[in-house]
């Protein structure tokens, strides 16, 4: 044979690097000869020679391949695994029924905590803006440098008409506010959009257009018009919105469609911000106005950043000359479509999220949690089911498998289980997602995360969740040895040591949960009965204009029967304080500052470590006294001798004729140091807040004090008790944890129980012939029980020892992250929990065994 007819060299390499020794020669020869037959026939060697490629490749079989180098991928054999998969599950559909609800249960619960970090990562991405910026101010508060969405109005008009690179700046705010259609109030959280808004930040309408927003309109969401007009189109309807107790009629201009919850803007119905600087009578060229506003410049390319973000500084003096209380050290342009990944990025008015960070922690600790459990759930009722399959592995071994198809075949039965789990959970994650975020006042679905992010979670979750799951049974499979288990010398007796440290780890994490989620239980009722300086309980707060309706309101309440006492004030414990500026000596600092009643402090039971409330009808006190608390007394004076200092507030002398201890408000969290407080004495004709002390039902208290309102003010009523002012955020947080943690709870217990029943049946199928040989020899029903249960009893102390601590230093570190105030915990008070999941085991346990222990022997030796 010539040169110019050989084969390519190139492709016999191949050829010779792929296929097993004793085959080469075979068939690299059919290669050769097939080759030379073709060039025999045609003088096109380029032909020839692409046609001996595909042949070496075609080549490329199980019956040529070095095993070493690749396994079977061949689509029949994962056909064959499929059948096997399937038929394996037909056979025990009850238990695989069982542990795949249960582990789309707790996938369900993963995919809902991930989408608490998609709603952050996915936070404004639909805008899809450039070269738009928030305007953010640095201030330092408590020594740290923070930043706040939160910029004085003038600052607008000031960019647009000295800074070239500036396109526009729209401002924009929100509060709570009341409308009113017919006879109905409905309380809702209304925003104010400056010009230019809806061209910018792009909103799809439902009903209207997208133009700018007109004095005196409102777009409502979707959803609250639905709740207001159904499905009929609300264009041109009247409406009354009452914005800082002033009403304003409006006409319905349009109706966003659904927008996403993850965005800076949350309202129920827009309006434009003329409507709002009108019905607070604000100057927008004033720099002193104490309103402050969420700002978003465009410019003209990212380049001028840097220009913008300079010039923006020679606005401070004018910022801080107009706010003392507000001082910020510089201004920065933060790009807008930057995730949001921290809680102070965003003023209060533009929440980024409806959990507090620390509640992350919780969540995804549980969730792995619960994921463990279930997992280790389907690996152990996996492996029982694989003992009743050694003999077709033996079989499958002898018949040529080799040791990585029979892991390879137990870890895709794994996935296909895996994938039937994950459909579950798809279909039970908005059903889990409605039940948990329902609880924070949130709608958000899976369906509002973006479907790319989803899907790679999905899949990495997957690979990840199979692997746990599945490798433990795969290289169960692996091990044996088909002349062993063909002889009947494979050893299925007992559990083994995998097998006990699955079991062992379930059941801790289960303990674990139930110690967690009694601990938080036991912690929400703490925080409610501990000592927080006063005394909030049964306390009312209405909210009035002026004095005339404080007095109308007060000579009406005072006859009720569900009335103790009132008295009034203009800020609340627990509420926003206003801000004065200090001076002692050379010190200058700003203070939190409470504007009171005469008696407020004695009404609401506030310890006084020195000095006396304020005295009523006094002149004296009303312009020249203070109280200031004790934190105020230690950080600026000396606390021993603090009474009847003198000290500048706001510029004018005051007298200290007071010192009360700290108080504790909402501030329940560890990082919560007491701070220094002052009160000031209001006159009786200034008082806006009436506080009621009452006895009785809540529900039917706030039905009589309604009557009594509306029969005496032309507005909405506007109440609060004055717990939920207080700490009602902490609380609700606490409250909501509670629940969570029971229903957690709850499903870590079913999962445990199905795991325990699946050890159970395990443990009975490898001694059957042990159970049947001890009843011939006369073992009564008992000693079969324990015989059989010794076993499980060994799991479960160890489980119950390490549950405990487990779920002791879960749940001791959760809440010293979370609080500043918590339970004490011991590891003690959580045996109670874990000696019933122990009995609850052992009742599974005994259920299971006592069918076999009480079968015919001869059923069971003929079974063997």
């Amino acid at each position: 044979m010539t040169n110019s007819i050989e084969p390519p060299k190139l492709a016999l390499r191949l050829f010779r690097w792929y296929c097993r020794p004793d085959r080469v020669e075979e068939l690299e020869g059919d290669l050769t000869e097939l080759y030379e037959l073709r060039a025999a026939k045609t003088k096109n060697k380029w032909k020839v020679d692409l046609r001996f490629w595909w042949d070496v490749i075609r080549c490329f079989k199980s019956y040529s391949r070095k095993s070493r180098f690749f396994m079977n991928t061949s689509g029949a054999l994962y056909k064959s695994y499929t059948k096997l998969a399937m038929r394996q599950m037909m056979k025990n559909k009850a238990p695989i029924i069982i542990n795949i609800f249960g582990l789309g249960l707790a996938l369900g619960f993963c995919i809902t905590v991930y989408m608490i970090y998609a709603y952050n990562w996915e936070f404004d991405t639909h805008f899809k803006l450039e070269n738009v910026y928030r305007i953010h101010g640095m201030k330092t508060d408590d020594g740290i440098l923070k930043r706040y969405e939160s910029t004085p109005l003038p600052l607008e008009q000031a960019l647009e008409t000295e800074v070239a690179a500036v396109e526009n700046v729209i401002s924009y705010c929100a509060n709570r506010g009341t409308i009113k259609l017919g006879d109905q109030y409905f309380d809702e959280y209304i925003g104010f959009a400056g010009d230019g808004f809806l061209k910018q930040f792009k909103m799809p309408l439902k009903y209207g257009s997208n133009t700018d927003l007109k004095k005196n309109t409102i777009i409502l969401t979707e959803e609250l018009s639905m709740k207001l007009f159904d499905s009929e189109s609300p264009i041109g309807e009247i409406l009354s919105v009452y914005i800082n107790n002033h009403k304003v009629d409006v006409s319905v201009a349009g109706v966003f469609q659904k927008i996403p919850l993850n965005n800076s803007f949350l309202f129920n119905g827009l309006l434009s911000l003329d409507t709002f600087l009108d019905a607070h009578s604000i100057d927008p060229n004033d720099w002193s106005e104490n309103k402050s506003f969420a700002q978003f410049v465009k410019i003209s390319s990212s380049e001028s950043k840097q220009t913008v973000e300079q010039h923006l500084q020679k606005y401070i003096p004018r910022q801080n000359e107009g706010l003392e209380h507000w001082k910020v050290e510089r201004f920065e342009l933060i790009p807008f479509v930057d995730p949001i990944m921290s809680d102070d990025q965003l003023s209060g008015r533009h929440v980024n999220s409806w959990v507090r960070p620390q509640a992350k922690i919780i969540f995804t600790v549980m969730a792995v949690l619960i994921l463990f459990i279930a997992c280790f759930n389907m690996a152990n009722t996996t492996m029982a089911l694989i003992a009743k399959r050694v003999k077709e592995i033996g079989v499958r071994k002898t018949l040529g498998s080799f040791n990585h198809q029979i892991f390879t075949q137990f870890l895709f039965e794994m996935m296909i289980t895996m994938a039937l789990s994950f459909v579950v959970a798809l279909a039970m994650s908005n059903i889990i997602a409605k039940e948990i975020w329902g609880l924070f006042d949130v709608k958000f679905f899976l369906q509002d995360i973006g479907t790319g992010s989803v899907s790679i979670f999905i899949a990495i979750f997957l690979l990840f969740c199979t692997l746990i799951t599945g490798l433990f049974p795969a290289l169960y499979a692996w091990k044996f040895e088909p002349v062993s288990i063909l002889n009947h010398k494979q050893s299925l007796k007992g559990v083994g040591i995998l097998h006990k440290i699955l079991s062992v780890a379930q059941y801790s994490f289960s303990i674990a949960v139930l110690v967690s989620g009694l601990a938080f239980m036991k912690n929400v009722d703490y925080l409610r009965t501990m000592d927080y300086g006063y005394d909030f309980e049964d306390t009312l707060i209405l909210n009035v204009n002026d004095n005339s309706e404080f007095v109308a309101l007060k000579s009406g309440l005072d006859k009720m029967p569900f009335s103790e006492y009132s008295f009034g004030t203009i800020n609340n414990i627990g509420g926003g304080p206003d801000r004065n500026i200090i001076e002692i000596d050379t010190l200058k600092v700003e203070v939190p500052s409470y504007y009171v009643g005469a008696q407020y402090l004695t009404n609401m039971k506030v310890d006084f470590v020195a000095g006396r409330d304020f005295i009523s009808g006094s002149t004296n006190d009303s312009e020249g006294a203070i109280v200031v608390n004790s934190s105020f007394a230690r950080e600026y004076l000396d606390s021993d001798n603090a009474l009847n200092d003198i000290i500048k507030v706001a510029g004018k002398r005051m007298t200290i004729v007071g010192i009360t201890d700290d108080v504790i408000t909402e501030e329940v969290y560890e990082d919560y140091v007491p701070k220094p407080v002052l009160y000031n004495m209001v006159a009786d004709s200034s008082l806006k807040s009436l506080v009621i002390k009452t006895v009785g039902d809540k529900k039917e208290i706030e039905s009589k004090v309604s009557s009594v309102w509306a029969s005496t003010i032309d507005r909405p009523f506007n109440f609060r008790w004055q717990e939920d002012l207080a700490f009602g955020n902490s609380m609700q947080d606490s409250n909501r944890l509670k629940i969570l943690f029971l229903w957690l709870a709850i499903l870590g217990c079913v999962l445990s129980l199905i795991g325990i029943m699946s050890l159970a049946s395990l443990n009975v199928a490898k001694k059957i012939k042990e159970i049947s040989i001890r009843k011939v020899l006369g073992a009564s029903l008992s000693q079969i029980m324990i015989g059989i249960n010794k076993p499980f009893i060994r799991i479960l102390g160890t489980s119950l020892v390490t549950g405990v601590l487990l779920g002791y230093l879960v749940a001791d570190s959760i809440l010293a992250t979370i609080y500043k105030y918590y339970l004490d915990l011991t590891p003690l008070t959580g045996i109670p929990v874990g000696l019933f999941i122990v009995l609850a085991a052992l009742v599974m346990t005994t259920l299971v065994v006592i069918k076999p222990a009480t079968a015919s022997p001869t059923k069971g030796l003929r079974t063997e």
